[in-house]
């Protein structure tokens, strides 16, 4: 069974269900479980519209206090459409059979109309538009015409679409911050901070811009993660990358590189700015204690952004930068 036979499915019975707990055992608490908060509906007669989830459970309350007898039907014709497998339409026409005040009654042709979204917390069909009306006007003079039920259903249908739509698109953003960002630092990884550094260079040849790296790696983290274990010195690295967060500048991208290496991004800024910059997160590193590991130093290779520079270039240079403050005894930076 596909997905939209599965949801059809579902669909088939979320109405049956509708249809025992309202018609036949008029139980109100049931019937109320199966209505969206954001329900709303269109009657047959006078009064019979709701805007609103409390006008709704309004309804429902009146027809089965005026009803509350067990209501006969015969089922017609049903139609179930799957719009994407959260929502769905369902059609029905019914013939309807109860007593009211000692009296046997019939209404019969009744059309009834249901839009239904999946409810994300128990992931059962609830539903979000309900519309009812008959063929002719012999029960109202107001009654809703075919014309009506269609303008309100589309109108939940056109909300239905809407709603999924953000859905979707809030899901993509979320699809594409996950593709972007180190799952250990919440910091942008590797991937992104080499798009973000090409992106750089094409603005620093059309705009005759300044720029430089920061490559940053933390002194002796080997030896960190055998003293004190991998989680120890995982939690090193996401605390790291939040000291890196407050001490730099808005403007900068900070992300990381891989390992316990990191990049910083400094867009507009000159070597000695950046020299200056890195200067300034060696001392924060070597002040701080961290929580697990205590005191830790770093060490940084600044490289600026030269005529001629891609990516690999200029990371290349501040690559041998650090090899170099690493070789000259750690803790400091090199250009």
């Amino acid at each position: 069974m596909n997905g939209q036979s599965q949801t059809e499915e579902a669909l088939h019975q979320a109405l049956d269900h509708y249809y025992d707990v309202y018609f036949r055992r008029g139980d109100i608490r049931e019937t109320l479980a199966l209505v969206d908060g954001d329900s709303t509906g269109a009657g047959t007669g006078a009064g019979e519209m709701a805007y609103t989830y409390d006008d709704v459970v309004r309804l429902y309350k009146q027809d089965l206090g005026q009803a509350p007898n067990e209501v006969h039907f015969e089922e017609l014709s049903r139609t179930v459409t799957a719009l994407n497998p959260d929502s769905g339409l369902t059609f029905s026409l019914l013939n309807l059979e109860t007593e009211i005040m000692h009296q046997r009654l019939k209404f019969n042709q009744l059309r009834l109309t249901m839009v239904w979204r999946r409810d994300q917390k128990d992931q059962v069909f609830k539903i979000v538009h309900l519309h009812a009306s008959f063929p002719t006007n012999e029960h109202e003079a107001d009654e809703s015409y075919p014309v009506k039920e269609l303008e309100e259903r589309n109108r939940v249908l056109e909300r239905l679409v809407q709603d999924r739509t953000r859905e979707l698109e809030l899901s993509l953003e979320q699809q594409r911050d996950a593709a972007s960002t180190d799952r250990l630092t919440g910091l942008r990884n590797r991937a992104s901070l080499e798009d973000l550094l090409e992106m750089e260079i094409n603005r620093a040849v059309q705009e005759e811009a300044v720029f430089a790296v920061i490559l940053m790696d933390m002194d002796h983290f080997k030896r960190i993660n055998d003293t004190h274990g991998h989680q120890a010195g995982d939690s090193c690295l996401k605390e790291l990358a939040e000291l890196l967060i407050r001490q730099s500048r808005p403007t900068d991208i900070v992300g990381r590189w891989g390992g316990e290496e990191f990049l910083i991004i400094c867009p507009n800024t000159d070597e000695r700015g950046s020299k200056d910059l890195a200067e300034s997160f060696r001392l924060a590193v070597s002040a701080y204690r961290f929580t697990k590991t205590g005191a830790q130093t770093a060490s940084f290779g600044v490289a600026a952004f030269m005529t001629g520079d891609d990516g690999e270039t200029l990371i290349g240079r501040a690559d041998r930068a650090l090899y170099r403050a690493k070789g000259a005894g750690r803790n400091r930076v090199e250009v």
